[in-house]
Protein backbone atom coordinates (compact mmCIF):
# COMPACT_ATOMS: atom_id res chain seq x y z
CA UNK A 1 0.00 0.00 0.00
CA UNK A 2 0.98 3.89 -0.51
CA UNK A 3 1.63 5.55 2.41
CA UNK A 4 0.51 9.15 2.60
CA UNK A 5 3.33 10.70 4.58
CA UNK A 6 4.35 14.32 3.20
CA UNK A 7 8.00 14.11 5.60
CA UNK A 8 9.08 11.04 3.67
CA UNK A 9 8.51 12.59 0.31
CA UNK A 10 9.88 15.69 1.34
CA UNK A 11 13.20 13.64 2.62
CA UNK A 12 13.23 12.07 -0.77
CA UNK A 13 12.73 15.22 -2.67
CA UNK A 14 16.21 15.93 -1.18
CA UNK A 15 17.55 12.66 -1.29
CA UNK A 16 16.99 11.99 -5.08
CA UNK A 17 18.71 15.71 -5.82
CA UNK A 18 22.12 14.60 -4.16
CA UNK A 19 22.19 10.87 -4.48
CA UNK A 20 24.02 10.69 -7.59
CA UNK A 21 26.79 13.37 -6.77
CA UNK A 22 29.77 10.95 -5.93
CA UNK A 23 32.62 13.21 -6.17
CA UNK A 24 32.09 15.67 -4.11
CA UNK A 25 32.78 15.39 -0.25
CA UNK A 26 31.41 17.24 2.59
CA UNK A 27 34.41 16.39 4.51
CA UNK A 28 37.22 16.01 2.01
CA UNK A 29 39.77 14.07 3.65
CA UNK A 30 37.12 11.83 4.76
CA UNK A 31 36.03 8.90 2.37
CA UNK A 32 32.85 8.73 1.50
CA UNK A 33 31.07 11.55 2.80
CA UNK A 34 29.16 12.20 -0.08
CA UNK A 35 25.63 14.42 0.64
CA UNK A 36 24.00 10.93 -0.67
CA UNK A 37 25.77 9.26 1.98
CA UNK A 38 25.06 11.35 4.89
CA UNK A 39 21.01 11.72 3.62
CA UNK A 40 21.24 7.74 3.49
CA UNK A 41 22.34 7.35 6.78
CA UNK A 42 20.44 9.60 8.78
CA UNK A 43 17.10 7.28 7.13
CA UNK A 44 18.10 4.71 10.07
CA UNK A 45 17.46 7.51 12.52
CA UNK A 46 14.57 9.41 10.05
CA UNK A 47 12.05 6.21 9.73
CA UNK A 48 11.83 6.39 13.34
CA UNK A 49 9.01 8.73 13.48
CA UNK A 50 6.73 6.51 11.55
CA UNK A 51 5.03 4.09 14.07
CA UNK A 52 2.84 2.36 10.79
CA UNK A 53 5.47 1.49 8.50
CA UNK A 54 9.24 1.75 10.26
CA UNK A 55 8.95 -2.35 11.73
CA UNK A 56 9.19 -3.59 8.50
CA UNK A 57 11.85 -1.09 7.21
CA UNK A 58 14.41 -2.10 10.10
CA UNK A 59 13.49 -5.91 9.12
CA UNK A 60 14.38 -5.61 5.81
CA UNK A 61 17.53 -3.80 7.00
CA UNK A 62 18.17 -6.74 9.26
CA UNK A 63 17.37 -9.23 6.98
CA UNK A 64 20.10 -8.08 4.23
CA UNK A 65 22.77 -7.46 7.07
CA UNK A 66 22.07 -10.83 8.70
CA UNK A 67 23.00 -12.21 4.73
CA UNK A 68 25.92 -9.74 4.35
CA UNK A 69 27.00 -10.61 7.49
CA UNK A 70 27.11 -14.06 7.31
CA UNK A 71 29.11 -14.43 4.18
CA UNK A 72 31.33 -12.40 5.64
CA UNK A 73 31.78 -14.10 9.04
CA UNK A 74 31.44 -17.63 7.15
CA UNK A 75 34.97 -15.86 4.99
CA UNK A 76 36.91 -14.73 7.69
CA UNK A 77 36.52 -17.92 9.82
CA UNK A 78 37.58 -20.22 6.66
CA UNK A 79 40.77 -18.02 6.28
CA UNK A 80 41.53 -18.89 10.11
CA UNK A 81 41.25 -22.33 9.38
CA UNK A 82 43.59 -21.93 6.76
CA UNK A 83 47.52 -22.61 7.33
CA UNK A 84 48.95 -20.14 4.47
CA UNK A 85 47.08 -17.36 2.32
CA UNK A 86 48.95 -15.30 -0.03
CA UNK A 87 46.86 -12.72 -1.24
CA UNK A 88 49.65 -12.23 -3.88
CA UNK A 89 47.96 -11.55 -7.39
CA UNK A 90 45.28 -9.42 -6.65
CA UNK A 91 44.29 -5.96 -7.25
CA UNK A 92 44.18 -5.21 -3.62
CA UNK A 93 41.60 -2.26 -2.51
CA UNK A 94 44.41 -1.82 0.14
CA UNK A 95 47.58 -2.07 -1.19
CA UNK A 96 49.85 -3.69 1.62
CA UNK A 97 49.78 -7.79 1.73
CA UNK A 98 49.38 -7.41 5.38
CA UNK A 99 46.93 -8.56 7.64
CA UNK A 100 45.34 -11.52 5.91
CA UNK A 101 42.59 -11.30 7.91
CA UNK A 102 40.08 -8.70 9.17
CA UNK A 103 41.96 -6.28 6.83
CA UNK A 104 41.08 -2.39 7.16
CA UNK A 105 39.60 -2.37 3.35
CA UNK A 106 36.67 -5.36 4.44
CA UNK A 107 35.83 -2.46 7.35
CA UNK A 108 35.63 0.51 5.13
CA UNK A 109 33.62 -1.23 1.98
CA UNK A 110 31.52 -2.83 4.07
CA UNK A 111 30.04 0.56 6.20
CA UNK A 112 30.14 1.93 1.96
CA UNK A 113 26.99 -0.98 1.97
CA UNK A 114 24.95 0.66 4.99
CA UNK A 115 23.51 3.79 3.10
CA UNK A 116 22.99 1.31 0.49
CA UNK A 117 21.26 -1.31 2.15
CA UNK A 118 18.74 1.79 3.61
CA UNK A 119 18.25 3.36 0.91
CA UNK A 120 17.12 0.60 -0.64
CA UNK A 121 14.67 -0.64 2.18
CA UNK A 122 13.38 3.11 2.15
CA UNK A 123 12.00 3.32 -1.42
CA UNK A 124 10.70 -0.30 -1.12
CA UNK A 125 8.69 0.46 2.06
CA UNK A 126 8.07 4.32 1.74
CA UNK A 127 7.63 4.82 -2.14
CA UNK A 128 4.43 5.95 -3.82
CA UNK A 129 4.13 7.55 -7.16
CA UNK A 130 4.74 11.30 -6.70
CA UNK A 131 8.40 9.99 -6.56
CA UNK A 132 8.82 9.84 -9.92
CA UNK A 133 9.01 13.02 -10.83
CA UNK A 134 11.69 13.70 -7.94
CA UNK A 135 13.78 10.81 -8.81
CA UNK A 136 14.92 12.81 -11.87
CA UNK A 137 16.11 15.69 -10.36
CA UNK A 138 19.97 14.28 -9.42
CA UNK A 139 20.09 12.79 -12.69
CA UNK A 140 19.30 16.30 -14.46
CA UNK A 141 21.68 17.99 -11.89
CA UNK A 142 24.83 16.23 -12.90
CA UNK A 143 23.57 15.64 -16.34
CA UNK A 144 23.41 19.79 -17.33
CA UNK A 145 26.94 19.79 -14.85
CA UNK A 146 28.52 17.81 -17.46
CA UNK A 147 27.34 19.63 -20.32
CA UNK A 148 29.07 22.41 -18.94
CA UNK A 149 31.84 20.72 -17.97
CA UNK A 150 31.96 19.56 -21.98
CA UNK A 151 31.46 22.77 -23.79
CA UNK A 152 33.45 24.78 -20.91
CA UNK A 153 36.33 22.23 -22.43
CA UNK A 154 34.99 22.88 -25.60
CA UNK A 155 35.88 26.66 -25.45
CA UNK A 156 38.87 26.74 -23.30
CA UNK A 157 40.53 23.93 -23.73
CA UNK A 158 41.16 23.13 -19.94
CA UNK A 159 39.18 20.97 -17.13
CA UNK A 160 35.91 23.36 -15.97
CA UNK A 161 35.31 21.00 -12.76
CA UNK A 162 34.97 23.33 -9.83
CA UNK A 163 32.90 21.11 -7.45
CA UNK A 164 34.65 17.68 -7.39
CA UNK A 165 37.17 17.84 -4.48
CA UNK A 166 37.69 13.50 -4.03
CA UNK A 167 40.98 12.12 -4.14
CA UNK A 168 43.00 9.21 -3.42
CA UNK A 169 45.80 8.16 -1.69
CA UNK A 170 48.13 11.22 -0.80
CA UNK A 171 45.75 13.48 -2.46
CA UNK A 172 47.62 12.63 -5.93
CA UNK A 173 44.71 11.13 -7.66
CA UNK A 174 41.82 12.90 -8.02
CA UNK A 175 38.44 11.26 -7.53
CA UNK A 176 37.22 12.87 -10.16
CA UNK A 177 39.19 10.96 -13.63
CA UNK A 178 39.57 14.15 -16.63
CA UNK A 179 39.74 12.51 -20.27
CA UNK A 180 39.39 13.74 -23.76
CA UNK A 181 38.62 12.18 -27.25
CA UNK A 182 39.06 13.41 -30.35
CA UNK A 183 36.52 13.28 -33.20
CA UNK A 184 37.74 14.74 -37.00
CA UNK A 185 40.71 16.55 -35.24
CA UNK A 186 38.65 18.14 -33.07
CA UNK A 187 39.37 17.18 -28.77
CA UNK A 188 36.20 17.33 -27.09
CA UNK A 189 35.92 16.13 -23.55
CA UNK A 190 34.48 12.82 -22.12
CA UNK A 191 31.31 13.73 -19.86
CA UNK A 192 31.74 12.62 -16.36
CA UNK A 193 30.21 15.36 -14.22
CA UNK A 194 30.46 15.14 -10.20
CA UNK A 195 31.22 10.66 -10.92
CA UNK A 196 34.54 9.52 -10.90
CA UNK A 197 34.97 8.89 -14.41
CA UNK A 198 32.72 8.39 -18.28
CA UNK A 199 32.18 5.09 -17.62
CA UNK A 200 30.80 5.71 -13.89
CA UNK A 201 28.74 8.25 -15.21
CA UNK A 202 27.10 5.98 -17.63
CA UNK A 203 26.22 3.59 -14.71
CA UNK A 204 24.73 6.23 -13.05
CA UNK A 205 22.56 7.84 -15.97
CA UNK A 206 21.79 4.56 -17.72
CA UNK A 207 18.78 3.31 -15.63
CA UNK A 208 17.16 7.02 -15.63
CA UNK A 209 17.17 7.12 -19.22
CA UNK A 210 15.46 3.48 -19.74
CA UNK A 211 12.97 4.33 -16.86
CA UNK A 212 12.80 8.10 -18.74
CA UNK A 213 11.59 5.86 -21.72
CA UNK A 214 9.29 3.59 -20.15
CA UNK A 215 7.38 6.78 -18.38
CA UNK A 216 6.74 8.79 -21.46
CA UNK A 217 9.42 11.41 -20.62
CA UNK A 218 10.47 12.23 -24.18
CA UNK A 219 12.43 15.72 -23.89
CA UNK A 220 14.04 13.93 -20.76
CA UNK A 221 15.11 10.29 -22.76
CA UNK A 222 16.70 12.77 -25.49
CA UNK A 223 18.77 14.43 -23.09
CA UNK A 224 19.86 11.41 -21.03
CA UNK A 225 20.71 9.83 -24.33
CA UNK A 226 22.87 12.97 -25.84
CA UNK A 227 24.78 13.00 -22.67
CA UNK A 228 25.28 9.01 -22.69
CA UNK A 229 26.77 9.80 -26.03
CA UNK A 230 29.21 12.68 -24.84
CA UNK A 231 30.27 10.29 -22.39
CA UNK A 232 31.89 8.10 -25.27
CA UNK A 233 32.01 5.26 -22.63
CA UNK A 234 31.55 1.93 -23.48
CA UNK A 235 29.48 1.47 -20.60
CA UNK A 236 26.97 3.56 -22.30
CA UNK A 237 27.06 1.94 -25.47
CA UNK A 238 26.78 -1.87 -23.88
CA UNK A 239 23.76 -0.11 -22.06
CA UNK A 240 22.20 0.90 -25.21
CA UNK A 241 22.48 -1.73 -27.46
CA UNK A 242 21.59 -4.36 -24.58
CA UNK A 243 18.39 -1.93 -23.53
CA UNK A 244 17.66 -2.17 -27.62
CA UNK A 245 17.52 -5.80 -27.75
CA UNK A 246 15.66 -5.70 -24.52
CA UNK A 247 13.06 -3.68 -25.77
CA UNK A 248 12.56 -5.71 -28.73
CA UNK A 249 12.19 -8.69 -26.41
CA UNK A 250 9.26 -7.33 -24.46
CA UNK A 251 7.98 -5.07 -27.22
CA UNK A 252 8.04 -7.61 -29.98
CA UNK A 253 6.62 -10.68 -28.85
CA UNK A 254 5.67 -12.35 -32.38
CA UNK A 255 8.06 -13.20 -34.46
CA UNK A 256 6.65 -11.36 -37.20
CA UNK A 257 7.48 -8.55 -35.54
CA UNK A 258 10.75 -9.37 -34.54
CA UNK A 259 11.77 -10.23 -38.58
CA UNK A 260 10.12 -6.64 -39.34
CA UNK A 261 12.68 -4.90 -36.56
CA UNK A 262 15.65 -6.93 -38.06
CA UNK A 263 14.79 -6.42 -41.13
CA UNK A 264 14.07 -2.37 -40.82
CA UNK A 265 17.76 -2.15 -39.10
CA UNK A 266 19.56 -3.86 -41.73
CA UNK A 267 17.97 -1.51 -44.25
CA UNK A 268 18.78 1.29 -41.76
CA UNK A 269 22.77 -0.16 -41.93
CA UNK A 270 22.65 -0.25 -46.05
CA UNK A 271 21.78 3.46 -45.98
CA UNK A 272 24.29 4.56 -43.55
CA UNK A 273 26.74 2.26 -44.43
CA UNK A 274 28.28 -1.12 -43.05
CA UNK A 275 32.21 -0.01 -43.19
CA UNK A 276 31.07 2.85 -40.88
CA UNK A 277 29.17 0.74 -38.53
CA UNK A 278 31.99 -1.74 -38.03
CA UNK A 279 34.68 1.10 -37.89
CA UNK A 280 32.62 2.59 -35.06
CA UNK A 281 32.34 -0.34 -33.28
CA UNK A 282 35.66 -1.18 -33.76
CA UNK A 283 37.04 1.79 -32.66
CA UNK A 284 34.76 2.77 -29.54
CA UNK A 285 33.79 -0.66 -28.07
CA UNK A 286 34.99 -3.60 -30.07
CA UNK A 287 38.74 -2.72 -28.77
CA UNK A 288 38.05 -1.91 -25.62
CA UNK A 289 36.63 -5.65 -24.67
CA UNK A 290 38.96 -7.31 -27.15
CA UNK A 291 42.17 -5.82 -25.49
CA UNK A 292 43.51 -3.88 -28.51
CA UNK A 293 43.83 -0.95 -26.34
CA UNK A 294 45.86 -0.12 -22.90
CA UNK A 295 42.36 0.43 -21.04
CA UNK A 296 40.92 -3.06 -22.71
CA UNK A 297 44.69 -4.87 -22.09
CA UNK A 298 44.27 -3.65 -18.12
CA UNK A 299 40.39 -5.21 -17.99
CA UNK A 300 41.52 -8.06 -19.23
CA UNK A 301 44.57 -8.59 -17.54
CA UNK A 302 43.47 -7.89 -14.36
CA UNK A 303 40.07 -10.18 -14.93
CA UNK A 304 42.01 -13.10 -15.90
CA UNK A 305 44.60 -12.62 -12.77
CA UNK A 306 41.57 -12.41 -10.04
CA UNK A 307 40.02 -15.55 -12.14
CA UNK A 308 43.09 -17.58 -12.19
CA UNK A 309 43.67 -17.10 -8.12
CA UNK A 310 40.01 -17.89 -7.24
CA UNK A 311 40.28 -20.90 -9.79
CA UNK A 312 43.34 -21.73 -7.02
CA UNK A 313 41.50 -21.00 -3.53
CA UNK A 314 40.69 -23.65 -1.72
CA UNK A 315 36.73 -25.58 -1.93
CA UNK A 316 35.12 -23.81 0.95
CA UNK A 317 36.78 -20.25 -0.06
CA UNK A 318 35.57 -20.44 -3.36
CA UNK A 319 32.51 -20.69 -2.01
CA UNK A 320 32.69 -17.84 0.74
CA UNK A 321 35.67 -15.84 -1.03
CA UNK A 322 38.37 -13.79 1.17
CA UNK A 323 35.78 -11.37 3.05
CA UNK A 324 34.23 -8.53 1.11
CA UNK A 325 36.60 -5.07 0.40
CA UNK A 326 39.38 -7.57 -0.20
CA UNK A 327 40.26 -7.15 -4.40
CA UNK A 328 39.09 -4.59 -6.57
CA UNK A 329 39.10 -5.71 -10.15
CA UNK A 330 38.27 -4.13 -13.34
CA UNK A 331 34.85 -5.76 -13.52
CA UNK A 332 32.76 -6.63 -10.64
CA UNK A 333 32.47 -10.14 -11.58
CA UNK A 334 35.86 -11.24 -10.63
CA UNK A 335 35.73 -9.08 -7.92
CA UNK A 336 32.81 -9.99 -5.93
CA UNK A 337 33.60 -13.72 -6.85
CA UNK A 338 37.09 -13.53 -5.09
CA UNK A 339 35.61 -11.36 -2.15
CA UNK A 340 31.98 -13.20 -1.35
CA UNK A 341 32.67 -16.90 -3.40
CA UNK A 342 30.03 -18.53 -5.59
CA UNK A 343 27.45 -18.30 -2.68
CA UNK A 344 27.69 -14.15 -2.55
CA UNK A 345 27.50 -14.16 -6.30
CA UNK A 346 24.93 -15.99 -6.55
CA UNK A 347 23.07 -13.86 -4.08
CA UNK A 348 24.04 -10.84 -5.69
CA UNK A 349 22.64 -11.63 -8.88
CA UNK A 350 19.32 -13.38 -7.23
CA UNK A 351 18.83 -9.90 -5.71
CA UNK A 352 18.52 -8.24 -9.29
CA UNK A 353 17.73 -11.00 -11.23
CA UNK A 354 14.36 -12.04 -8.84
CA UNK A 355 12.72 -8.93 -9.76
CA UNK A 356 13.08 -9.24 -13.38
CA UNK A 357 10.93 -12.64 -13.15
CA UNK A 358 8.54 -11.36 -10.44
CA UNK A 359 7.95 -8.00 -11.67
CA UNK A 360 4.59 -7.37 -14.30
CA UNK A 361 4.08 -6.23 -18.06
CA UNK A 362 3.40 -2.84 -17.28
CA UNK A 363 5.09 -0.52 -19.56
CA UNK A 364 7.04 0.98 -15.99
CA UNK A 365 7.52 -2.78 -14.61
CA UNK A 366 9.23 -3.14 -18.39
CA UNK A 367 11.20 -0.19 -17.71
CA UNK A 368 12.42 -1.77 -14.16
CA UNK A 369 13.25 -4.97 -15.69
CA UNK A 370 15.32 -3.58 -18.46
CA UNK A 371 17.02 -1.53 -15.80
CA UNK A 372 17.69 -4.04 -13.15
CA UNK A 373 19.54 -6.46 -16.12
CA UNK A 374 21.53 -3.24 -18.00
CA UNK A 375 22.82 -2.09 -14.85
CA UNK A 376 23.62 -5.69 -13.80
CA UNK A 377 25.47 -6.86 -16.87
CA UNK A 378 27.43 -3.47 -17.19
CA UNK A 379 28.70 -4.06 -13.33
CA UNK A 380 30.18 -7.29 -13.77
CA UNK A 381 32.05 -6.29 -17.45
CA UNK A 382 32.64 -3.24 -17.09
CA UNK A 383 32.14 -0.70 -13.64
CA UNK A 384 32.83 -2.67 -10.45
CA UNK A 385 30.86 -0.12 -8.57
CA UNK A 386 28.64 -1.65 -6.16
CA UNK A 387 28.14 1.52 -3.64
CA UNK A 388 26.49 4.19 -6.06
CA UNK A 389 22.85 5.12 -4.73
CA UNK A 390 21.38 5.16 -7.54
CA UNK A 391 21.55 1.26 -8.23
CA UNK A 392 20.04 1.00 -5.01
CA UNK A 393 17.17 3.57 -5.93
CA UNK A 394 16.15 1.46 -8.42
CA UNK A 395 16.11 -1.93 -6.68
CA UNK A 396 14.22 -0.29 -4.18
CA UNK A 397 11.67 0.79 -6.59
CA UNK A 398 11.44 -2.98 -7.94
CA UNK A 399 11.15 -4.51 -4.78
CA UNK A 400 8.12 -2.31 -3.82
CA UNK A 401 5.72 -3.21 -7.23
CA UNK A 402 7.10 -6.78 -6.01
CA UNK A 403 5.35 -6.42 -2.84
CA UNK A 404 2.49 -4.73 -4.36
CA UNK A 405 2.13 -7.79 -6.61
CA UNK A 406 2.23 -10.06 -3.99
CA UNK A 407 -0.32 -7.93 -1.89
CA UNK A 408 -3.06 -8.10 -4.62
CA UNK A 409 -2.75 -11.36 -4.79
CA UNK A 410 -3.13 -12.44 -1.50
CA UNK A 411 -6.45 -9.44 -1.61
CA UNK A 412 -7.52 -11.88 -4.56
CA UNK A 413 -7.31 -15.06 -3.09
CA UNK A 414 -9.10 -14.02 0.32
CA UNK A 415 -11.70 -12.25 -1.71
CA UNK A 416 -11.87 -15.71 -3.64
CA UNK A 417 -12.11 -17.51 -0.57
CA UNK A 418 -14.84 -15.41 0.75
CA UNK A 419 -16.59 -15.97 -2.40
CA UNK A 420 -16.73 -19.25 -1.80
CA UNK A 421 -17.56 -19.32 1.59
CA UNK A 422 -20.48 -17.32 1.05
CA UNK A 423 -21.77 -19.94 -1.49
CA UNK A 424 -21.74 -22.50 0.54
CA UNK A 425 -23.16 -20.50 3.42
CA UNK A 426 -26.28 -19.58 1.11
CA UNK A 427 -26.50 -23.10 -0.65
CA UNK A 428 -26.72 -24.45 2.84
CA UNK A 429 -30.00 -21.55 3.68
CA UNK A 430 -31.22 -22.75 0.97
CA UNK A 431 -31.72 -26.20 1.84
Amino acid sequence: MEYNLPAADRYFKWLALFLPISSFLLIPSVQGTTIGYFLAFFLFVFVAMFKGVRSKFYIDFIKLSLVFGFITVAAQWILGARSYVSLDGLRLVDETLYPVMMRSSMITQSIYLIPCFLLMVFVKNFYNEKWDKYAFRGAILISIYGIYEFLYFFVFKDNGDFISNRTFGDGSHEGSLFQTYTVAGMALQRIKSLTGEPSMFALTILPFWIYSMHLKRKFLSIFFFIVLALSNSTTAFLGIGMYILLYIRYNFQSVFKMYFVVLFGFIGCMFIGFNKIILFFQTNFGAKLSAQNVSGAERTMYMQQHLEYFMDMPFMSKLFGLGFGYARSTDFFSTILVNTGIIGTLLFTLLFLYPVFKLGYSDKEIGLKCSLIVLYVAMMISVPEFSYLSIWLFLGISYYYVDKAKRKQREEEKEREKRILDFYINKGKVS
